[in-house]
């Protein structure tokens, strides 16, 4: 080993310790992934109106579609419901039918009864003036 540089120091250096590289070389910046749009980006960096026009128009459509989905559901729930209504009529209309042919059922088992347990017909049609 020869005489040494004087400007060198006498202890050796290691390359981990410097402070100004990392393990891969000088420390660079890393613009490409904050113009790119890539994940941990800044997205587009310069915009213009048809950018903005652009999401606006599409926002836009997304409302109208939305809107006209809804008008529909609405009108499709005025429909089933005059129609449930004109159902409920129907069915308490019948159900008032029912009970007039229950009623009058129930009077001729009645009549039938009293027929085969031997009521003269006469006293039959005085109980009916009396109820009448």
């Amino acid at each position: 080993m020869g005489q040494q540089a004087a400007f060198l120091p006498n202890k050796e250096i290691k390359a981990e310790a410097r402070p100004a590289t990392g393990a891969g070389g000088l420390a660079r910046l890393n613009t490409q992934s904050k113009i790119s749009g890539q994940p941990g980006g800044y997205g587009r960096q310069v915009q213009d109106t048809s950018y903005f026009v652009g999401l606006l128009s599409n926002k836009i459509n997304a409302i109208t579609t939305e809107i006209d989905k809804l008008r529909t559901e609405s009108e499709n729930i005025v429909t089933e419901s005059k129609h449930d209504k004109k159902l409920e009529w129907k069915a308490k209309k019948l159900a008032t039918e029912v009970q007039l042919l229950e009623d009058s059922l129930a009077d001729y088992n009645l009549a039938a009864d009293k027929g085969r347990s031997g009521v003269n017909l006469e006293e039959i049609k005085q109980q009916w003036k009396t109820l009448e």
